[in-house]
């Protein structure tokens, strides 16, 4: 969480945001001494933390006199441990991912739905392990022999590969992913919602 906190701090000042920093201690129950300390005119709240604190945060925020937005990262990302647990503080709040919603992506509509017949809705980061899943099998195949050395070159040397995530993988020389797209979404009722899709590049 330290490193997104970083990373948004970085590209708000560049975008001539005014960032005031507040530094919590995950895991502790009672956020209000610190969120006290937050200006009420603030626009918005970017909270670098896991779904469980986001959760407590969005509950005590209104006791604190603080009615604004926040938006959280992927560890946010829990119906359960994040909307579930904030009893309905979470509504209207935004949290970026890495996933699309599927139902959204044509080619994989059909596979969506069968899983969720069978098996009920995925987890969170599921379709992220079938897609690197499916990259790895890719990759043996192609070197046919159990040869760890040519399997990792294999899975480096990937280039437009066509999953269900509808954007095509290719890893750059650093082995990361040579583009990247974020998934915003926001808290509507009991579940996450798309609102917006952010092509970064590379």
């Amino acid at each position: 969480p330290r490193g997104g906190a970083d990373d948004f701090e970085q590209k708000a000042k560049t975008l001539g945001a005014t960032v005031l920093r507040y530094v919590i201690r995950a895991g502790d129950k009672d956020f209000r001494p610190i969120l006290g300390t937050i200006p009420k005119d603030v626009d918005a709240i970017y909270a670098s933390i896991w779904a469980p604190d986001a959760a407590l945060i969005v509950k005590q925020l209104p006791d604190v006199g603080l009615s604004v937005p926040m938006m959280g990262p992927d560890g946010q990302f829990e119906p359960v441990d994040y909307i579930e647990a904030s009893g309905g503080a979470a509504e209207g709040n935004y949290v970026s991912f890495l996933v699309p919603d599927m139902s959204k992506v044509p080619t994989s509509q059909a596979f969506a739905k069968s899983f969720q017949a069978k098996y009920g809705p995925a987890s969170s980061y599921g379709p992220l392990a079938y897609e690197a899943t499916n990259i790895l099998l890719t990759a043996i195949k192609t070197v046919g022999k159990p040869d760890r050395a040519a399997i990792r070159d294999a899975v480096r040397a990937t280039k437009g590969y066509q999953g269900m995530l509808g954007n095509p993988v290719t890893f750059n020389d650093k082995g990361d992913i040579d583009t990247q797209t974020i998934y915003v979404y926001q808290v509507k009722g009991p579940a996450f919602v798309q609102v917006k899709t952010l092509n970064l590049g590379s």
